[in-house]
């Protein structure tokens, strides 16, 4: 056989494989036309999934400074003194940068985000000469400015401005959830941090403004529904004016009115303020749960922290304990299931500095080590310093200690160790 013989004959070969291959493909193809084609369920992502997916690919270095301390060994804040000054000083630099941009407002007129970014922008200011609608009214609510908030409901009604029902409402929920006073900003996370730690060694007293536009407003409504009563029961119990909110809740059940659960929770704490003995203030506790029965109101985790809450504080000894164990086989059976807030109280009920020993948080951590927590309440974040207490005072317990340690840098409940006092003395 001849070069060109043998060449002509691959080349039949090579067109006899392309053939075959095309018809292969061609099957398979239509095959696949035929296939049903299943679309996966859409998997709802939020705006930090990615970044979280990312961090959990990074071990987190347990003796490293915060982020927001210089990583370097000779200008890392090594006294808890230091690290205040050092968070307040940058601080300082931010709000240095809102005041310039609200004084001189002119100075950012130009709008380069689209949309428009709302936080980049200077406040409105507003005075006594300022024209203005309900819609600022409900703005400014809306924006948590509580100052601004009563200029404007002042000017609305020198004006004669009708105010609509529900637009008090919200305004007086705003008012008595902040008693009246400007908050500061969400931006300012330092100051917010280190005023959480004066603010938890302040002793309970009636901080309540009488007499605030709260109460004015609350007045000037003719008919007060069960909404405008229960904010303004939450309001006074949250800030002990505790006998009014008393008055006012008794007055509500003479009506009629079914008050909101978070309502029978605010009075559940403040219960050692209406009674003075042990059997008397858990009495009042029995009948605030019996009604809220009576009126159908299903209790939830503030009902059973508010139990427990009280129940620490009100003494009572071997009896208090007994109960708290009750109430939580109670509200487990109707689904409630504690949080670490209510494992804090369990533990300031048992382990109390000059009374027996208990080993209660042996039985805790049971329940809740090798497990991530979720912030669920705002007395979560008492739970961790408060075992590490006891590990260390009460019990003096090395081992127990490093299983809370380990709990709390299991997953991401290092979020749950509170303000920078709560840190620092864990």
């Amino acid at each position: 056989m001849n070069i060109s013989s043998a060449l002509l004959k691959r080349s039949k070969n090579v067109t006899q494989t392309k053939y075959i291959s095309r018809i292969v493909s061609h099957k398979s193809f239509s095959t696949d036309i035929n296939e049903k084609i299943e679309i996966p369920k859409r998997i709802p992502r939020g705006p930090t999934d990615i970044l979280r997916a990312l961090e959990s690919t990074i071990t987190r270095d347990p003796t490293a400074a915060h982020y927001k301390y210089h990583d370097d060994p000779f200008l890392i804040p090594m006294s808890n003194v230091g690290k205040r000054t050092f968070a307040m000083a940058q601080e300082s630099g931010r709000k240095a940068a809102h005041w310039i941009r609200q004084e001189h407002a002119d100075l950012f007129n130009h709008r380069e985000a689209d949309p428009v970014i709302k936080a980049f922008l200077p406040r409105v200011v507003y005075n006594e000469k300022s024209e203005v609608t309900e819609d600022d009214l409900k703005r400014v609510i809306t924006d948590v400015q509580i100052s601004d908030a009563h200029l404007v409901y002042s000017l609305l009604k020198d004006k004669g401005i009708e105010v609509s029902q529900e637009t008090q409402q919200k305004l007086l929920e705003l008012l008595c959830y902040f008693n009246s006073e400007d908050t500061l900003s969400e931006e300012f996370i330092e100051e917010r941090w280190f005023r959480q730690s004066s603010s938890f060694k302040e002793r309970q007293r009636k901080t309540w403004k009488d007499g605030n536009l709260a109460e004015e407003i609350f007045i000037s409504i003719e008919n007060p529904t069960a909404a405008t009563y229960s904010a303004i029961i939450q309001g006074m119990s949250k800030y002990f004016q505790v006998e009014r909110a008393w008055q006012l809740f008794e007055e509500a059940q003479q009506k009629g009115l079914v008050l909101s659960t978070n309502t029978y929770n605010s009075l559940l704490r403040v219960v050692n303020f209406l009674k003075e003995s042990y059997d008397m203030r858990w009495s009042l506790v029995v009948n605030l749960l019996t009604d809220m029965n009576k009126a159908g109101l299903k209790p939830n985790l503030g009902t059973l922290n508010s139990v427990l809450y009280a129940l620490s504080t009100m003494g009572g000894g071997k009896d208090a304990k007994e109960v708290v164990l009750q109430i939580l086989r109670e509200f487990k059976d109707i689904g409630i299931e504690p949080s670490l807030a209510s494992w804090y109280y369990v533990l300031i009920t048992y382990c109390k500095e000059r009374g027996p020993t208990s080993t209660i948080l042996y039985d805790i951590m049971a329940q809740i080590e090798n497990k991530e927590h979720k912030i669920k309440d705002l007395i979560d974040t008492y739970f961790f310093v408060t075992a590490m207490d006891v590990c260390r005072n009460h019990l003096n317990d090395i081992d127990l200690a490093k299983r809370v340690d380990k709990l709390l840098h299991f997953g991401n409940n290092y979020d749950l160790i509170g303000d920078s006092y709560k840190e620092s003395i864990y």
